[in-house]
Order: C-alpha cells, then sequence, then structure tokens
C-alpha cells in the first residue's frame, strides 16, 4: 500500500473509533486489511475466520479479558459472550473484535451487545448478505481499498506447505470473480494437454472464448492465483502451474460439485 494511502486511512482513524461508540462497521474494498485495522485499533482483538474455529476464538477472548481486565468468565458456558458484555458494562469497558473474512451465519453469536465491537472485513467476492443482515449486525459500511496482497484472509497459513496446495488452491478458486474462475478452468484445461503453456497463447484462447480483448485485463483476472504462487511466470512468457495432474483433476471434482 503506498504511503499517500496509508495516510488516508489513518486520518480516518478517530471516525472510525467514533462510529463503533455506536455501531459497528463493516469494511470492503480491494486488498488485504489485517496490518491497516491493527493501526486503526491498536486495541481490538484480530481473528481470521478462515482457519479459526469458535472454540478457538472464544478461548482466546477468555484469555486476553483475564489478564487485562481481570475478568474471569466460566467454561463451555453458551451464554459466555452474553455474560462476558455484561462484565464489560459493569466495568465500563468495551473491546473490540476485528474479523477478517466476516461470516454472517457463524459469527451470529456475537451480534446485539453493547460492549463488544465488531469490525468485519468482506474479503469474499460472493458472499451472500442483505440489508437486513446489516442491519441486524448493526453495521457501518466503509471502504478499506489498500491493494495489499492477501494473505490468511482467503487461504490458510499453511499455504506452503505441499500437503495444502490442492486446499489452497480451491480456497483462491472460491473466492475470486466468475471471470476468474473460467479463465483458470481454461488454463487447467491447458495443462492437461501439455506442460508448456506460453501466457500469449492463454490470452488468445481467452481472447476467443470470452471476448477478452487487453492483455492487462487477461491478467488483471489471474492477481489472486499469482499472489499465491499458484501460478508462476517464467522466462519468455512461460506460465507455470504448481498442480500436478491428480490434484487438477481434484480441482475439477470440487468445480464440478459446485454446478450441482
Amino acid at each position: 500500500m503506498s504511503n499517500k494511502l496509508e495516510n488516508f486511512h489513518l486520518k480516518c482513524k478517530e471516525e472510525y473509533n467514533l462510529i463503533i461508540e455506536d455501531f459497528n462497521i463493516l469494511f470492503y474494498g480491494y486488498g488485504c486489511k489485517k496490518k491497516i485495522l491493527s493501526k486503526i485499533f491498536t486495541n481490538a482483538l484480530i481473528f481470521n475466520t478462515k482457519i479459526m474455529n469458535q472454540s478457538e476464538i472464544f478461548n482466546l477472548i477468555k484469555s486476553t479479558v483475564k489478564t487485562k481486565y481481570k475478568i474471569y468468565l466460566p467454561e463451555n458456558h453458551k451464554n459466555f459472550i452474553k455474560i462476558l458484555d455484561a462484565k464489560l458494562y459493569e466495568k465500563n469497558i468495551k473491546i473490540v473484535l476485528i474479523f477478517l473474512n466476516f461470516d454472517f451465519f457463524r459469527l451470529s453469536v456475537f451480534n446485539g451487545f453493547r460492549n463488544i465491537k465488531i469490525i468485519g472485513t468482506l474479503d469474499n467476492i460472493d458472499i451472500d448478505f442483505d440489508l437486513e443482515d446489516l442491519d441486524e449486525y448493526n453495521f457501518i459500511l466503509r471502504d478499506l481499498t489498500t491493494y495489499e496482497p492477501y494473505t490468511e484472509e482467503i487461504i490458510d497459513m499453511k499455504f506452503h506447505t505441499e500437503t495444502k496446495r490442492l486446499e489452497n488452491a480451491i480456497c483462491v478458486y472460491n473466492n475470486v470473480s466468475k471471470r476468474s474462475k473460467n479463465i483458470f478452468k481454461l488454463i487447467l484445461e491447458a495443462k492437461k494437454e501439455k506442460n508448456d503453456l506460453n501466457m500469449k497463447d492463454l490470452y488468445e484462447k481467452s481472447t476467443k472464448k470470452y471476448f477478452i480483448k487487453d492483455i492487462n485485463i487477461f491478467n488483471s483476472y489471474l492477481v489472486d492465483f499469482f499472489d499465491h504462487e499458484i501460478f508462476k511466470n517464467n522466462e519468455n512468457n512461460m506460465l507455470t502451474v504448481n498442480l500436478n495432474n491428480i490434484e487438477i483433476d481434484k480441482m475439477f471434482e470440487h468445480i464440478n460439485t459446485l454446478k450441482e
């Protein structure tokens, strides 16, 4: 992210902190938001909902409020969040929880509390929600475009281990636009036919099939796959696909299940 853009977001820090006095905030816009959010909400707890389950989130909250505010909470209590909110209210304390890649369904347990403020990020292009969902969570929408490469918002932190290649390719695929998905499939189909893939040839194929008339637009559809090293552009404009044929077959199996 450029210094100019970062400084712009940081100038809004006071506004955002005023908003969360009465509302929650849902941030949208392209790019990883974790770093800038940690600077805006310096005391917030940050959760990656892609790799943390509800129990892990609860345990981190419990240990933090116990250490920082001397608030002790019952183990395995079904009203844990409600009890926490009441204790925070008694002490006149508000805590801020940041959920990367906000999930309206999984995080409904955090909805509707006075002293637990929610910051969410939208990192999945195809996420399904409506105005009623925003109202239910008391969300105010704000743009927080950073252009920073996505990291754990859409893929698991073990991305670089060989055993996770397919899983991570699926995660990235699930979170890109329909046109990016189509070009990704076109490239995998070409990879099944031959190992040597030329970017110019792939662009020409996409031009014929999807009427893409600009190489820069073509490249933009592949940014997430390059960022996460599923694709690699080598010398002489040759493309490497970091999936073997077995993994590609499994990738297509996953894609076909989405059509059902």
